[in-house]
């Protein structure tokens, strides 16, 4: 998300996953979080977070395969969209660096 001021609107951000999969072969991605930004020196202090499958952000990231974006592979590199905020209500806290690790999940 870079640098957030707290003072302003919500924070949205977004990137791209590539997947490969075989022409034809259905597959299902998950993004597996707490979708809790921690503070690097302060455990205690977190942001949460949520991640979208689109821009309207009306359709979640499953945390598990059974919510996770579909799709039927190319053969080709697929650039899956990922979109995410970071409510304006929730960054009063105080100012420090805050991450978290995201692992990505495919069945097929």
């Amino acid at each position: 998300f870079g640098t957030i001021d707290r003072a302003s609107k919500d924070a949205n951000a977004n990137n791209n996953l590539a997947v490969t999969c075989t022409q034809g072969t259905p597959y299902r991605v998950a993004l597996q979080s707490p979708r809790l930004m921690i503070n690097t020196k302060i455990n205690n202090l977190s942001i949460p977070y949520l991640l979208y499958q689109d821009a309207n952000q009306s359709k979640p990231f499953g945390y598990d395969i059974q919510d996770a974006y579909s799709n039927t592979g190319t053969g080709n590199t697929q650039k899956i969209p990922v979109w995410g905020q970071v409510k304006q209500t929730d960054t009063n806290v105080p100012a420090g660096q805050y991450s978290d690790k995201v692992t990505v999940a495919i069945s097929y």
